[in-house]
């Protein structure tokens, strides 16, 4: 179940939430064939209308903060989303969220972020942490441009601040590198290479001093650290190859 509170002054966010985004039961539809899912090119308008469906159904949602920056320059200046100016130059928005879906006796519970940036009235760039069953994450990510990559950190910086606990999944790290890759950004690739790195490092640490006299359960917790780390190992070497074969390439020039 999607909800999203009424049109009112949210003091965190500093604006209006926009009527798009407000809705006193179920969101308005989005058009036939028009993908809930935000995507490159789509105007500041469609992603407000896309984001009461960007996830799978099921999880309730609310919306925690929307903030619309001109970032242009500096400092950033919020912006209405009705504001004309918002479809000029350059736009971020910052969305975080909060997810809870109860199962019998148990309930789980998230809180994410997702960011986008506008050129023009067009995404060129984005974040979107979104939701799937049981609040999983459903990430999706377009890095920017390189004439992008200031503002973009200053983004992540910003989303990591305020949402500490929203981590990229060790998983997620060969899609980003990926990503990274194709947009020629070889050094932020290798950075999520290394946090991979790390995250294996860290599960290995975590099973170390396995002995005899360990219970069952935590011979059991050991095990599943071991088999996550098994299970990234091939991803990192994905990514560690495809950075290999990037920097072969930008050699060759």
């Amino acid at each position: 179940m999607l909800v999203y509170l009424a049109p009112v002054s949210n003091p965190r966010a500093g604006l209006l939430v926009p009527f798009a985004l407000a809705c006193a039961g179920s969101p308005s539809p989005l058009p036939a064939g028009v993908s809930p899912r935000p995507a490159l090119g789509d105007s500041l308008a469609a992603l407000l209308a896309k984001l009461p469906h960007a996830d799978e159904p099921g999880p309730r949602i609310e919306l925690e903060e929307l903030r619309v920056l001109a970032v242009e320059r500096e400092p950033w200046t919020r912006l209405d989303p009705a504001d004309p100016r918002a479809a000029d130059g350059r736009v971020a928005v910052v969305a975080g969220r909060r997810c809870a879906e109860r199962s019998g006796l148990s309930t789980a519970r998230a809180e994410r972020a997702s960011w986008f940036l506008l050129a023009s009235d067009a995404i060129v760039a984005f974040d979107h942490d979104g939701f799937a069953r049981e609040c999983v994450p459903l990430p999706a990510f377009e890095p920017s441009p390189a004439s992008d990559v200031g503002v973009e950190r200053m983004l992540v910086r910003y989303v990591t601040q305020r949402w500490p606990g929203d981590a990229v999944p060790p998983a997620d790290r060969l899609p980003r590198g990926l990503a990274l890759l194709a947009r020629e950004r070889p050094d932020d690739a290798l950075a999520e290479l290394q946090a991979l790195d790390r995250q294996i490092a860290e599960l290995e640490r975590r099973t170390r001093g396995e002995g005899e006299d360990d219970d069952p359960e935590e011979q059991a917790a050991r095990a599943a650290l071991h088999a996550e780390a098994e299970e990234l190992r091939p991803l990192r070497a994905e990514l560690y190859h495809a950075l290999a074969a990037a920097r072969e390439q930008g050699e060759g020039r």
